[in-house]
């Protein structure tokens, strides 16, 4: 059986992550000689686990994979890096799958799992793979004519063709 470590966040003293992606109140002092309840966690909008505390009387969100990858691998060294998850699942908070990467290489990671949101995977997406691709291969039908066939405007189209967007096909 693996045994759970905890260690402190640095960022919130009080609080300490676990091997396990749990978060929870330090024993401090001697008012907290033993540890606080294990947080509650939420799936946010984005698919990640976050915390709610209490720091000062305001409730704050956190995400967990943050506070477990700066708990295990130190301060995020600047702000452009992110705690990315190695296997793309993102309610997996174990430190070996986290590590801090820069949002260029996180993208370049969500590609490789297939978690991007690029393309048709794009909740706004008015077309898919198969639909640029038709378009592509069009080669004598007017922009305009196109247009109306897939239901987009004539500067979708012309991005399509000039390869400004659905650049990956």
């Amino acid at each position: 059986m693996i045994s759970e470590i905890w260690q402190t966040i640095p960022s919130l003293p009080q609080y300490e992550a676990s091997s396990l992606g749990r978060i929870r109140r330090r024993a401090v002092g001697r008012y907290y000689r033993k540890p606080g309840n294990i947080k509650i966690q939420h799936v946010n909008n984005n698919g990640y686990l976050r915390v709610a505390i209490d720091i000062k009387g305001k409730i704050k969100h956190f995400l967990v994979n943050r506070m477990v990858c700066e708990s295990f691998h130190g301060y995020s060294p600047s702000e452009e890096y992110t705690a990315a998850h190695r296997d793309g699942n993102r309610k997996n908070n174990n430190p070996e799958n986290l590590s801090w990467l820069t949002r260029k290489e996180n993208y370049r990671d969500q590609i490789i799992h297939g978690t991007s949101k690029r393309g048709s995977g794009n909740s706004m997406a008015k077309l898919t793979e198969q639909d640029v691709l038709d378009i592509r291969s069009y080669h004598n039908i007017s922009v305009k004519t196109l247009a109306f066939a897939f239901g987009v405007t004539e500067s979708c189209i012309r991005s399509i063709l000039n390869r400004r967007i659905w650049r990956h096909l």
